[in-house]
Protein backbone atom coordinates (compact mmCIF):
# COMPACT_ATOMS: atom_id res chain seq x y z
CA UNK A 1 0.00 0.00 0.00
CA UNK A 2 1.71 3.08 -1.00
CA UNK A 3 2.24 4.72 2.05
CA UNK A 4 2.04 8.41 0.33
CA UNK A 5 -1.86 7.38 1.66
CA UNK A 6 -0.91 9.27 4.84
CA UNK A 7 1.09 12.38 3.61
CA UNK A 8 0.30 15.81 4.43
CA UNK A 9 1.36 17.99 1.44
CA UNK A 10 2.27 20.84 3.03
CA UNK A 11 3.58 22.61 0.36
CA UNK A 12 0.48 22.81 -1.63
CA UNK A 13 -2.56 21.58 0.58
CA UNK A 14 -1.49 23.34 4.04
CA UNK A 15 0.89 26.03 4.84
CA UNK A 16 3.56 -7.75 22.72
CA UNK A 17 5.55 -9.73 19.55
CA UNK A 18 9.00 -9.66 21.56
CA UNK A 19 9.31 -9.95 25.40
CA UNK A 20 11.38 -7.43 27.93
CA UNK A 21 13.99 -9.54 28.08
CA UNK A 22 15.21 -9.17 24.69
CA UNK A 23 15.72 -5.80 24.14
CA UNK A 24 18.28 -3.05 25.30
CA UNK A 25 17.83 0.55 25.44
CA UNK A 26 17.57 3.92 27.70
CA UNK A 27 14.80 6.27 28.75
CA UNK A 28 13.50 7.95 25.96
CA UNK A 29 14.81 11.74 27.60
CA UNK A 30 18.09 10.58 26.33
CA UNK A 31 19.60 13.03 24.16
CA UNK A 32 22.38 13.45 22.18
CA UNK A 33 23.63 16.51 24.41
CA UNK A 34 24.07 13.53 27.11
CA UNK A 35 25.46 10.85 25.17
CA UNK A 36 28.87 9.91 23.96
CA UNK A 37 30.13 7.33 21.80
CA UNK A 38 32.13 5.44 24.32
CA UNK A 39 30.99 1.63 23.70
CA UNK A 40 30.03 2.14 20.36
CA UNK A 41 32.85 0.93 17.76
CA UNK A 42 33.10 0.72 14.15
CA UNK A 43 30.63 4.30 13.31
CA UNK A 44 33.78 6.60 13.47
CA UNK A 45 33.71 8.32 9.98
CA UNK A 46 31.09 6.48 8.18
CA UNK A 47 28.65 7.81 5.73
CA UNK A 48 24.80 6.81 6.04
CA UNK A 49 22.64 7.46 3.26
CA UNK A 50 18.70 7.62 3.77
CA UNK A 51 16.39 7.79 0.55
CA UNK A 52 12.50 8.53 1.47
CA UNK A 53 9.90 10.94 0.45
CA UNK A 54 7.57 12.97 2.27
CA UNK A 55 10.12 16.54 2.12
CA UNK A 56 8.82 19.05 4.12
CA UNK A 57 6.99 16.75 6.15
CA UNK A 58 9.40 14.20 7.80
CA UNK A 59 12.74 14.78 9.80
CA UNK A 60 11.70 18.77 9.22
CA UNK A 61 13.79 19.63 11.95
CA UNK A 62 17.02 17.89 11.22
CA UNK A 63 17.54 19.22 7.28
CA UNK A 64 16.13 22.58 6.20
CA UNK A 65 13.15 21.36 3.97
CA UNK A 66 14.04 23.47 1.26
CA UNK A 67 17.81 24.23 0.80
CA UNK A 68 17.76 20.56 2.31
CA UNK A 69 20.77 21.46 3.95
CA UNK A 70 21.03 19.73 7.70
CA UNK A 71 20.20 21.71 10.86
CA UNK A 72 21.58 22.39 14.62
CA UNK A 73 20.43 18.92 15.91
CA UNK A 74 21.66 16.43 12.85
CA UNK A 75 24.93 18.77 13.02
CA UNK A 76 25.63 17.62 16.62
CA UNK A 77 24.87 14.07 16.15
CA UNK A 78 27.19 14.16 13.25
CA UNK A 79 30.09 15.71 14.80
CA UNK A 80 29.77 13.85 18.56
CA UNK A 81 29.80 10.53 16.24
CA UNK A 82 32.16 11.44 12.99
CA UNK A 83 29.86 10.46 10.95
CA UNK A 84 27.45 12.20 8.27
CA UNK A 85 23.85 11.61 7.23
CA UNK A 86 22.72 12.02 4.59
CA UNK A 87 18.86 12.53 2.68
CA UNK A 88 17.14 11.97 -0.35
CA UNK A 89 14.02 13.13 -1.22
CA UNK A 90 12.07 11.77 -3.79
CA UNK A 91 8.45 11.18 -4.89
CA UNK A 92 6.98 7.99 -3.78
CA UNK A 93 7.29 5.44 -7.32
CA UNK A 94 10.80 6.71 -7.53
CA UNK A 95 11.87 6.13 -3.95
CA UNK A 96 11.04 2.43 -4.55
CA UNK A 97 12.50 2.33 -8.21
CA UNK A 98 15.70 3.25 -7.17
CA UNK A 99 15.69 0.77 -3.64
CA UNK A 100 14.57 -1.97 -5.86
CA UNK A 101 17.76 -0.98 -8.21
CA UNK A 102 19.98 -1.20 -5.38
CA UNK A 103 19.08 -4.34 -3.76
CA UNK A 104 19.49 -5.48 -7.36
CA UNK A 105 23.01 -4.33 -7.82
CA UNK A 106 23.83 -4.95 -4.03
CA UNK A 107 25.69 -1.40 -4.47
CA UNK A 108 24.54 -0.79 -1.02
CA UNK A 109 24.02 2.89 -2.02
CA UNK A 110 21.30 3.42 0.26
CA UNK A 111 22.03 2.48 4.03
CA UNK A 112 18.59 3.62 5.07
CA UNK A 113 15.55 3.23 3.17
CA UNK A 114 11.75 3.56 3.61
CA UNK A 115 10.28 0.15 4.49
CA UNK A 116 6.42 1.09 5.63
CA UNK A 117 4.02 -1.64 7.02
CA UNK A 118 1.54 -1.82 4.22
CA UNK A 119 4.04 -3.27 2.01
CA UNK A 120 8.10 -2.84 2.04
CA UNK A 121 8.49 -4.59 5.48
CA UNK A 122 6.75 -7.94 3.76
CA UNK A 123 8.44 -7.29 0.66
CA UNK A 124 11.72 -6.46 2.04
CA UNK A 125 12.10 -8.57 4.79
CA UNK A 126 10.75 -11.66 3.36
CA UNK A 127 13.51 -11.98 0.67
CA UNK A 128 16.29 -10.85 3.26
CA UNK A 129 17.09 -7.48 1.82
CA UNK A 130 16.53 -5.80 5.27
CA UNK A 131 19.10 -6.28 8.08
CA UNK A 132 16.82 -7.71 11.59
CA UNK A 133 17.68 -5.25 13.66
CA UNK A 134 17.70 -7.56 16.81
CA UNK A 135 21.01 -7.89 16.06
CA UNK A 136 22.09 -4.46 16.99
CA UNK A 137 20.05 -3.95 20.42
CA UNK A 138 21.01 -7.39 21.40
CA UNK A 139 24.26 -7.39 23.85
CA UNK A 140 25.67 -10.92 22.35
CA UNK A 141 25.40 -9.88 18.86
CA UNK A 142 28.64 -9.28 17.30
CA UNK A 143 26.81 -6.10 15.59
CA UNK A 144 25.47 -4.99 19.46
CA UNK A 145 25.61 -1.04 18.91
CA UNK A 146 24.46 0.41 22.15
CA UNK A 147 22.64 3.82 20.94
CA UNK A 148 21.35 5.95 23.59
CA UNK A 149 18.37 7.05 21.20
CA UNK A 150 16.94 3.32 21.18
CA UNK A 151 14.44 2.31 23.93
CA UNK A 152 12.61 -1.14 22.30
CA UNK A 153 10.01 -0.96 25.88
CA UNK A 154 8.67 2.59 24.47
CA UNK A 155 7.87 2.03 20.64
CA UNK A 156 3.77 1.22 20.68
CA UNK A 157 3.67 -2.77 20.91
CA UNK A 158 1.65 -3.11 17.74
CA UNK A 159 3.95 -0.98 15.74
CA UNK A 160 6.68 -3.04 16.31
CA UNK A 161 4.69 -5.96 15.50
CA UNK A 162 3.97 -4.49 12.11
CA UNK A 163 7.34 -3.75 11.51
CA UNK A 164 8.20 -7.34 11.76
CA UNK A 165 8.30 -10.62 9.99
CA UNK A 166 9.02 -14.20 10.38
CA UNK A 167 10.43 -13.01 14.20
CA UNK A 168 12.59 -10.83 13.13
CA UNK A 169 11.90 -7.11 13.81
CA UNK A 170 13.11 -5.12 10.08
CA UNK A 171 11.78 -1.60 10.43
CA UNK A 172 11.65 1.18 13.25
CA UNK A 173 8.58 3.31 12.89
CA UNK A 174 8.62 6.89 12.92
CA UNK A 175 4.73 7.48 13.11
CA UNK A 176 2.04 5.18 13.45
CA UNK A 177 -1.62 5.66 13.34
CA UNK A 178 -4.94 3.54 13.46
CA UNK A 179 -8.42 4.50 12.68
CA UNK A 180 -10.94 6.08 14.18
CA UNK A 181 -14.09 8.23 13.64
CA UNK A 182 -13.54 11.75 12.82
CA UNK A 183 -16.74 13.88 12.64
CA UNK A 184 -17.85 17.44 13.15
CA UNK A 185 -18.97 18.19 16.14
CA UNK A 186 -21.45 21.18 15.36
CA UNK A 187 -22.98 19.50 11.84
CA UNK A 188 -23.90 16.27 14.25
CA UNK A 189 -25.57 18.75 16.37
CA UNK A 190 -27.31 20.77 14.14
CA UNK A 191 -29.05 17.60 12.32
CA UNK A 192 -29.18 15.97 15.55
CA UNK A 193 -27.13 12.64 14.67
CA UNK A 194 -25.92 10.15 17.11
CA UNK A 195 -22.17 9.19 16.80
CA UNK A 196 -22.65 5.43 15.29
CA UNK A 197 -20.95 2.55 16.91
CA UNK A 198 -21.59 -0.05 13.93
CA UNK A 199 -21.44 0.14 10.21
CA UNK A 200 -25.07 -0.89 10.15
CA UNK A 201 -25.99 2.32 12.17
CA UNK A 202 -23.44 4.53 10.01
CA UNK A 203 -24.93 3.30 6.34
CA UNK A 204 -28.46 3.75 7.99
CA UNK A 205 -28.95 6.55 10.66
CA UNK A 206 -25.94 8.30 10.52
CA UNK A 207 -25.17 9.29 6.67
CA UNK A 208 -29.06 9.11 5.49
CA UNK A 209 -29.91 11.92 8.08
CA UNK A 210 -26.84 14.04 7.40
CA UNK A 211 -27.84 14.13 3.54
CA UNK A 212 -31.61 14.35 4.71
CA UNK A 213 -30.62 17.43 6.74
CA UNK A 214 -28.62 18.73 4.41
CA UNK A 215 -31.02 19.05 1.39
CA UNK A 216 -33.91 20.30 3.23
CA UNK A 217 -31.95 23.23 4.26
CA UNK A 218 -30.09 23.50 0.74
CA UNK A 219 -26.57 22.93 1.97
CA UNK A 220 -25.92 19.50 0.41
CA UNK A 221 -23.45 19.78 -2.71
CA UNK A 222 -21.76 22.34 -0.91
CA UNK A 223 -21.15 20.20 2.12
CA UNK A 224 -21.47 16.40 1.86
CA UNK A 225 -22.04 13.59 5.06
CA UNK A 226 -18.36 12.35 4.29
CA UNK A 227 -15.03 12.55 2.84
CA UNK A 228 -13.55 9.45 1.86
CA UNK A 229 -11.22 8.59 -1.46
CA UNK A 230 -11.95 6.70 -3.87
CA UNK A 231 -8.92 6.91 -6.70
CA UNK A 232 -7.93 3.69 -8.59
CA UNK A 233 -5.15 3.35 -6.92
CA UNK A 234 -3.53 1.50 -3.40
CA UNK A 235 -3.90 4.29 -1.50
CA UNK A 236 -7.27 3.65 -1.75
CA UNK A 237 -6.97 0.41 -0.99
CA UNK A 238 -5.70 0.93 2.67
CA UNK A 239 -8.45 1.85 3.74
CA UNK A 240 -10.71 -0.81 2.08
CA UNK A 241 -8.72 -3.40 3.41
CA UNK A 242 -10.18 -1.70 6.88
CA UNK A 243 -13.70 -2.33 5.71
CA UNK A 244 -12.83 -5.94 4.62
CA UNK A 245 -11.19 -6.68 8.41
CA UNK A 246 -14.09 -5.26 10.02
CA UNK A 247 -16.49 -7.61 7.94
CA UNK A 248 -14.93 -10.44 9.38
CA UNK A 249 -12.69 -11.03 5.63
CA UNK A 250 -9.52 -12.10 5.05
CA UNK A 251 -7.16 -12.34 2.46
CA UNK A 252 -6.94 -15.77 2.05
CA UNK A 253 -8.63 -19.46 3.65
CA UNK A 254 -8.32 -19.99 6.98
CA UNK A 255 -7.16 -16.59 7.79
CA UNK A 256 -3.60 -17.36 7.23
CA UNK A 257 -1.40 -13.81 6.75
CA UNK A 258 2.43 -14.92 5.51
CA UNK A 259 3.75 -16.65 2.94
CA UNK A 260 4.90 -19.45 5.00
CA UNK A 261 1.76 -20.46 5.79
CA UNK A 262 0.31 -19.38 2.78
CA UNK A 263 2.30 -21.79 0.96
CA UNK A 264 2.56 -24.51 3.53
CA UNK A 265 -1.17 -24.93 3.35
CA UNK A 266 -1.76 -23.50 -0.22
CA UNK A 267 -4.61 -21.12 1.11
CA UNK A 268 -6.45 -19.71 -1.97
CA UNK A 269 -7.25 -15.94 -2.16
CA UNK A 270 -10.49 -15.29 -0.42
CA UNK A 271 -10.76 -12.12 -1.72
CA UNK A 272 -14.28 -13.10 -3.40
CA UNK A 273 -16.17 -14.15 -0.13
CA UNK A 274 -19.34 -12.11 1.12
CA UNK A 275 -17.79 -10.23 3.73
CA UNK A 276 -15.17 -8.78 0.93
CA UNK A 277 -18.27 -7.73 -1.66
CA UNK A 278 -20.32 -6.17 1.23
CA UNK A 279 -16.82 -3.94 2.26
CA UNK A 280 -16.37 -2.97 -1.38
CA UNK A 281 -20.27 -2.55 -1.73
CA UNK A 282 -20.19 -0.64 1.71
CA UNK A 283 -16.95 1.35 1.02
CA UNK A 284 -18.13 2.10 -2.56
CA UNK A 285 -22.24 3.72 -1.54
CA UNK A 286 -20.19 6.12 0.97
CA UNK A 287 -18.87 7.59 -1.57
CA UNK A 288 -21.13 7.37 -4.01
CA UNK A 289 -23.92 8.32 -2.10
CA UNK A 290 -22.75 10.29 0.71
CA UNK A 291 -19.79 12.29 -0.47
CA UNK A 292 -18.92 14.65 -3.79
CA UNK A 293 -19.77 13.46 -7.38
CA UNK A 294 -15.48 14.01 -7.75
CA UNK A 295 -14.48 11.29 -5.29
CA UNK A 296 -14.27 8.37 -7.22
CA UNK A 297 -10.76 10.38 -7.99
CA UNK A 298 -9.60 11.29 -4.62
CA UNK A 299 -6.35 11.45 -3.21
CA UNK A 300 -6.20 11.52 0.47
CA UNK A 301 -5.14 15.48 -0.32
CA UNK A 302 -8.22 15.99 -1.79
CA UNK A 303 -10.30 13.92 0.91
CA UNK A 304 -8.58 16.16 3.57
CA UNK A 305 -9.51 19.69 1.92
CA UNK A 306 -12.45 18.51 2.13
CA UNK A 307 -13.27 18.54 5.66
CA UNK A 308 -10.84 20.92 6.30
CA UNK A 309 -12.34 23.41 4.64
CA UNK A 310 -15.76 22.65 6.07
CA UNK A 311 -17.46 20.81 3.44
CA UNK A 312 -17.99 17.34 5.11
CA UNK A 313 -19.47 16.26 8.01
CA UNK A 314 -17.50 12.81 8.96
CA UNK A 315 -13.44 12.34 7.26
CA UNK A 316 -13.33 8.25 7.58
CA UNK A 317 -11.75 5.89 8.59
CA UNK A 318 -7.98 7.36 9.02
CA UNK A 319 -6.58 9.15 12.16
CA UNK A 320 -3.81 10.13 10.57
CA UNK A 321 -6.08 12.22 7.70
CA UNK A 322 -8.00 14.31 10.05
CA UNK A 323 -5.24 15.00 12.52
CA UNK A 324 -3.51 16.73 9.57
CA UNK A 325 -6.88 18.47 8.40
CA UNK A 326 -7.60 20.06 11.54
CA UNK A 327 -3.82 21.07 12.31
CA UNK A 328 -4.01 22.74 9.19
CA UNK A 329 -7.82 24.24 8.92
CA UNK A 330 -7.15 27.83 7.81
CA UNK A 331 -10.41 28.39 9.91
CA UNK A 332 -10.00 28.04 13.88
CA UNK A 333 -14.00 27.57 14.38
CA UNK A 334 -14.36 24.70 11.78
CA UNK A 335 -10.70 23.33 13.24
CA UNK A 336 -12.45 23.72 17.00
CA UNK A 337 -15.50 21.49 15.50
CA UNK A 338 -13.62 18.52 14.97
CA UNK A 339 -13.31 15.52 17.22
CA UNK A 340 -12.92 11.85 17.95
CA UNK A 341 -14.63 8.82 18.10
CA UNK A 342 -13.88 5.05 18.43
CA UNK A 343 -13.91 3.25 14.30
CA UNK A 344 -16.68 1.79 13.94
CA UNK A 345 -17.28 -2.13 14.28
CA UNK A 346 -18.62 -4.16 11.79
CA UNK A 347 -21.46 -7.58 11.77
CA UNK A 348 -18.61 -9.79 13.45
CA UNK A 349 -18.00 -6.87 16.38
CA UNK A 350 -14.83 -6.47 14.83
CA UNK A 351 -13.11 -2.44 14.51
CA UNK A 352 -12.61 -1.40 11.18
CA UNK A 353 -8.74 -1.61 11.93
CA UNK A 354 -6.16 0.76 9.97
CA UNK A 355 -2.71 0.47 11.32
CA UNK A 356 0.19 1.67 9.53
CA UNK A 357 3.56 2.91 10.53
CA UNK A 358 5.73 5.52 8.00
CA UNK A 359 9.15 2.99 9.43
CA UNK A 360 12.78 2.53 7.70
CA UNK A 361 14.65 -0.36 7.75
CA UNK A 362 18.44 -0.64 7.20
CA UNK A 363 19.76 -1.94 3.84
CA UNK A 364 20.87 -5.77 4.22
CA UNK A 365 24.20 -4.54 1.57
CA UNK A 366 24.66 -1.27 4.20
CA UNK A 367 28.99 -0.99 4.46
CA UNK A 368 28.11 0.79 7.62
CA UNK A 369 25.81 -1.56 9.73
CA UNK A 370 26.10 -0.28 13.17
CA UNK A 371 26.42 3.44 11.71
CA UNK A 372 23.33 3.01 10.20
CA UNK A 373 21.40 1.67 13.07
CA UNK A 374 23.25 4.26 15.12
CA UNK A 375 21.12 7.11 12.69
CA UNK A 376 18.07 5.04 12.65
CA UNK A 377 18.13 4.98 15.76
CA UNK A 378 18.50 8.84 16.73
CA UNK A 379 15.83 9.29 13.47
CA UNK A 380 13.56 7.62 15.00
CA UNK A 381 13.91 8.90 18.94
CA UNK A 382 12.02 10.37 21.42
CA UNK A 383 13.39 13.78 20.61
CA UNK A 384 12.53 13.59 16.93
CA UNK A 385 9.24 11.98 16.94
CA UNK A 386 7.90 14.96 19.64
CA UNK A 387 9.06 17.34 17.30
CA UNK A 388 7.19 15.80 14.61
CA UNK A 389 4.08 14.96 16.66
CA UNK A 390 3.91 18.58 18.09
CA UNK A 391 4.56 20.66 14.91
CA UNK A 392 2.38 18.12 12.35
CA UNK A 393 0.17 15.66 14.01
CA UNK A 394 -0.03 13.46 16.45
CA UNK A 395 0.35 9.82 15.48
CA UNK A 396 4.05 8.96 16.89
CA UNK A 397 5.82 5.41 17.39
CA UNK A 398 6.82 5.85 21.01
CA UNK A 399 4.21 5.51 23.53
CA UNK A 400 5.96 8.39 25.95
CA UNK A 401 5.17 11.07 23.45
CA UNK A 402 1.44 9.57 23.02
CA UNK A 403 1.58 10.54 27.21
CA UNK A 404 3.48 13.80 26.46
CA UNK A 405 2.34 17.21 28.11
CA UNK A 406 3.01 18.63 24.82
CA UNK A 407 0.17 16.39 23.09
CA UNK A 408 -1.77 16.15 25.73
CA UNK A 409 -2.19 19.74 26.15
CA UNK A 410 -3.00 20.33 22.39
CA UNK A 411 -5.53 17.51 21.72
CA UNK A 412 -6.84 16.76 24.95
CA UNK A 413 -5.97 13.69 27.15
CA UNK A 414 -9.15 11.93 26.25
CA UNK A 415 -8.15 12.44 22.38
CA UNK A 416 -4.94 10.92 23.02
CA UNK A 417 -6.45 8.10 25.33
CA UNK A 418 -8.91 7.01 22.57
CA UNK A 419 -5.61 7.06 20.02
CA UNK A 420 -3.83 4.48 22.31
CA UNK A 421 -6.81 2.16 22.68
CA UNK A 422 -7.39 1.98 19.28
CA UNK A 423 -3.40 1.14 18.77
CA UNK A 424 -3.97 -1.43 21.20
CA UNK A 425 -6.70 -3.09 19.98
CA UNK A 426 -5.15 -2.85 16.43
CA UNK A 427 -4.19 -5.82 14.51
CA UNK A 428 -1.14 -5.27 12.39
CA UNK A 429 -1.94 -8.25 9.30
CA UNK A 430 -5.11 -7.07 8.54
CA UNK A 431 -3.19 -7.06 5.19
CA UNK A 432 -1.25 -10.02 4.44
CA UNK A 433 2.66 -9.94 4.44
CA UNK A 434 3.33 -11.66 1.17
CA UNK A 435 5.16 -9.50 -0.94
CA UNK A 436 2.59 -9.40 -3.86
CA UNK A 437 0.71 -7.43 -1.38
CA UNK A 438 1.35 -3.66 -3.14
CA UNK A 439 0.43 -5.22 -6.67
CA UNK A 440 -2.85 -7.01 -4.85
CA UNK A 441 -4.43 -3.70 -3.52
CA UNK A 442 -3.32 -1.39 -6.69
CA UNK A 443 -6.04 -3.68 -7.86
CA UNK A 444 -8.37 -3.18 -4.77
CA UNK A 445 -7.89 0.38 -5.36
CA UNK A 446 -8.98 -0.49 -8.87
CA UNK A 447 -11.82 -2.35 -8.76
CA UNK A 448 -13.23 0.01 -5.99
CA UNK A 449 -13.05 2.93 -8.06
CA UNK A 450 -15.01 1.63 -10.92
CA UNK A 451 -17.52 0.44 -8.02
CA UNK A 452 -17.95 3.83 -6.88
CA UNK A 453 -18.13 5.37 -10.19
CA UNK A 454 -20.73 2.61 -11.58
CA UNK A 455 -18.53 0.85 -13.79
CA UNK A 456 -18.78 -2.18 -11.82
CA UNK A 457 -20.84 -4.07 -9.29
CA UNK A 458 -19.61 -5.29 -5.96
CA UNK A 459 -19.46 -8.62 -7.17
CA UNK A 460 -17.99 -8.18 -10.21
CA UNK A 461 -14.71 -6.18 -8.47
CA UNK A 462 -14.49 -8.52 -5.79
CA UNK A 463 -14.02 -11.51 -8.94
CA UNK A 464 -12.06 -9.60 -10.58
CA UNK A 465 -9.91 -9.03 -7.57
CA UNK A 466 -10.26 -12.62 -6.34
CA UNK A 467 -9.04 -13.84 -9.97
CA UNK A 468 -6.21 -11.22 -10.12
CA UNK A 469 -4.21 -12.60 -6.82
CA UNK A 470 -4.72 -15.94 -7.64
CA UNK A 471 -2.82 -15.61 -11.14
CA UNK A 472 -0.48 -13.55 -9.85
CA UNK A 473 0.05 -16.21 -6.88
CA UNK A 474 -0.25 -18.75 -8.99
CA UNK A 475 2.53 -17.39 -11.60
CA UNK A 476 4.51 -16.85 -8.39
CA UNK A 477 4.95 -20.58 -7.12
CA UNK A 478 2.28 -20.42 -4.19
CA UNK A 479 0.24 -23.65 -5.72
CA UNK A 480 3.07 -24.99 -7.84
Amino acid sequence: MAVVAVVVLLVVGFAGYYTATNLGGTNPSSSSSSSTSTGITGVSGATVNLITFDQGLVFTDLWNSTTGKPLAPLLQFEKQYNITVNVEFDDEPTVRQKVQADFASGAGRYDLTLADTANLVQVYGSSGQLYPLEQFYTPSSQLYTPSPYFNYTDFIPKALVACSYGGHLYALPYFTFSSSFNYRMDLFKKYNVALPTTIDQMMNTTLPKLKAGMMADGTYGKVYPIAIRGEPKETTALDVNAFIYGFGGTWFKGGYWNVTDVKAHRALPALNTTAVVNAIKTYALMGSMFSSLDTPTYDFSKEITLYQSGKAAILYPQSVNAFAAQAFAPNATIAAQMAYAPTVTGPTGKYFDEIWSLSFGISKYTHNPKAAFLALSFLTSYERQLNFATAFFPNPSLLSVLHSPQLTQKWGATTMNLMIEMLAQSDPHFIAYIPEANSINVKMGEVTSAVMSGQMTPQQAAQALQDYAYQLLKSDGYYG
